[in-house]
């Protein structure tokens, strides 16, 4: 099929799915507005829900006790409203059910296609004389041993490098360049990525991901799939790209550094066992503490000193701060910026208002969120505590963070995904087919 048959089908389906969509929508408030007091009490009882489960979560005592009682009859609200929803509106919510379904089959189609076109446009790749894997087995419950990436990789003609317990990431890959290595390859979590990252751009060397972790939110925004890890070898005879990577005191770091109570969490020793447990514990003691922040001294998006922060998050990139289903997707890699976000105590006041209206945060208790090329954040101690790409880490107080807009040479799967797959229920999404049916894309 020639590429202008091929555009025509894409423009084709394109325009089908932007009727279904406008379907979906129309559909959509028809059922809202036909009834309307059930939607409003829905808000009712989810904001009852989530002050409920902030309540239990952070509270001990009779505030839990409290907090669980709100809970339920949050959920019992809930689940009395959606049979009452059932009754009056079967039909309506079918008809959603089947637009939705079909609105959602056919995305699948076609960015199946375009993707496909994508790949018979792109050309061939690069080729690599030595490449040279590290697979840390135990990542993402061995995703990597699970999807046979040793033997697929060997069979590829990749040098592969299965790590043990103590080894030095970093002097592994210095090593692999030291023999020759002209591409290095990674699969682990991302602080694991990070320090292959780090010897790739000190010897000027692409790298290859693959979406090895246990929420591998690197690999997935270059727009890998963990769940077909083994085409993300592709990038071993891909095409070169180029992202920005962030600088923590000279250290590198590809997603985010995150200072206060996450950090104050994830330096527990028995975090990694008993995440819930310890994450609770953590909030509850700062929420009912005399001072729910911690002493961190940075400048707010307005430039005025400030001299204390709950939470202090400084990603790689714009981030999508709010998603049902992930917190943290970054939908472009390249913007040359650091994105900002701050909540400065943790308190009632931010989960009231969350709950009292269903807003974003960005509109609740002083929250605030802005882009800088860097920022210094400072404390009355010589140490910061500091997560740093999900890791625990101690930083030298004042801590320098920049970024270095296209630093890392990155090789993906030719005529692969550039970034996060636009989510088809979203403005992204319908402009996207907007794109596809004018012929932009």
């Amino acid at each position: 099929m020639s590429t202008r048959h091929r555009n025509l089908s894409l423009r084709i389906l394109a325009g089908l799915e932007l009727v279904l969509l406008v379907a979906v929508v129309l559909a959509g408030i028809k059922l809202v507005f036909t009834n309307l007091g059930l939607f409003v009490l829905y808000l009712v009882f989810a904001a009852i829900l989530l002050l409920g489960g902030w309540l239990a979560f952070s509270g001990t005592g009779r505030r839990r006790s409290w907090g669980m009682f709100i809970a339920i009859g949050g959920v019992l609200g809930l689940l009395i409203l959606t049979l009452a929803l059932a009754r009056n509106a079967a039909w309506q919510i079918v008809l959603m059910i089947i637009l939705c379904v079909a609105y959602a089959v056919l995305a699948s189609l076609l960015a199946a296609r375009y993707w496909r076109q994508q790949a018979l446009e792109a050309g061939p790749g690069r080729h690599f004389e030595n490449p040279w894997l590290v697979i840390n087995p135990k990542s993402g419950d061995g995703r990597a041993m699970k999807a046979g990436i040793p033997a697929k990789a060997k069979d590829m003609g990749i040098t592969v490098h299965v790590t043990e317990a103590g080894d030095d990431i970093i002097g592994l890959a210095e090593e692999a360049v030291r023999n020759g290595a002209d591409v290095l390859g990674v699969s682990g979590g991302d602080g694991t990525l990070a320090a292959v990252a780090t010897v790739a751009m000190r010897h000027n060397v692409p790298l290859v991901v693959l979406p090895g972790g246990t929420r591998c939110h690197f690999a997935r925004d270059i727009g890998l799939d963990p769940e077909n890890m083994p085409d993300s070898l592709r990038g071993f005879t891909g095409i070169e790209r180029r992202v920005d990577v962030g600088v923590i005191n000279g250290r590198t770091f590809l997603n985010n550094a995150s200072f206060g109570i996450y950090a104050a969490i994830v330096s527990r020793p028995d975090y990694r066992n008993n995440k819930a447990g310890v994450s609770r514990e953590v909030t509850r003691a700062l929420v009912t503490s005399d001072a729910p922040y911690f002493p961190l001294h940075y400048q707010d998006a307005d430039g005025n000193k400030q001299d204390h922060a709950a939470v202090i998050q400084v990603g790689v990139n714009r981030v999508a701060t709010l998603s049902l289903t992930e917190v943290g997707q970054r939908q472009r890699m390249d913007e040359g910026i650091l994105h900002v976000i701050v909540i400065p105590a943790m308190n009632d006041q931010i989960a009231g208002q969350l709950a009292g209206a269903l807003v974003p945060f960005r509109q609740a208790g002083g929250y605030q969120e802005w882009t800088a090329t860097s920022i210094t954040i400072t404390a009355p101690s010589d140490q910061i505590l500091a997560g740093v790409d999900g890791e625990n880490v101690e930083l030298d107080s004042p801590v320098e963070i920049k970024v270095k807009p296209a630093a890392l040479r990155l090789v993906v799967p030719a005529g692969a995904r550039q970034s996060r797959p636009v989510k088809p229920f979203s403005k992204a999404g319908a402009k996207a087919l907007v794109d596809v049916l004018a012929g932009r894309a």
